[in-house]
């Protein structure tokens, strides 16, 4: 049986993380998630890294996703972006 590059098994996890990610913000809600989702939340919700979970939140804001929620100074928190998700509310 072949095994997956090494690239292609880290974008699977990516993958994964971004929708574990996701998930617990569509579970809460819109708006609900208390302060938002931030990179130390990503980081104990999906088990990874403090890098990856920059990563992930950069590329999920790039895809918009993500939005930054309007914070000023170092507590930057994101949330869903609810009208791409769910465009009719």
């Amino acid at each position: 049986m072949k095994r997956l590059s090494p690239l292609i098994a880290s974008k699977i996890e990516a993958i994964r993380l971004a929708n574990e990610a996701i998930n617990l913000l569509l579970d809460t809600g819109k708006g609900k998630f208390l302060g938002g989702l931030t990179s130390r939340k990503y980081v104990s919700a999906c088990k990874t890294s403090r890098a990856t979970a920059f990563r992930e939140i950069s590329d999920l804001l790039d895809k918009k996703v993500l939005v930054k929620n309007p914070t000023k100074g170092r507590n930057v928190s994101y949330d869903l972006n609810w009208e791409v998700i769910n465009p009719a509310s």
